[in-house]
């Protein structure tokens, strides 16, 4: 997994961990994709790009990921990708 040290998601990890006095939060930018409201995306952020961020005991981890197909798949990807990491950098 990659660093990506000059940018977080929105709600950042470690603030909304501290403030919940939670193990673990995880946060992501909103999922690029093709809908009835938009025309796609753009050279530096094409289609399906999606940025994380998580906060552990460990610290803080990001990572940006390109999936591909519709709104709902990018969607559903995305998930997986969040929960997954998460399991992995707690265990």
């Amino acid at each position: 997994m990659r660093r990506w040290p000059r940018r977080r998601p929105p709600g950042v990890p470690p603030t909304a961990r501290a403030r919940r006095g939670a193990t673990a939060a995880i946060a992501g930018t909103d999922a690029a994709a093709v809908d009835h409201r938009s025309t796609g995306g753009s050279a530096a952020k094409p289609v399906g790009t999606v940025w994380f961020g998580w906060a552990t005991p460990s610290g803080v981890t990001t990572d940006m990921r390109l999936f591909a197909g519709d709104r709902a798949a990018v969607r559903a990807a995305a998930v997986h990708h969040a929960l997954h990491t998460l399991h992995t950098l707690l265990t």
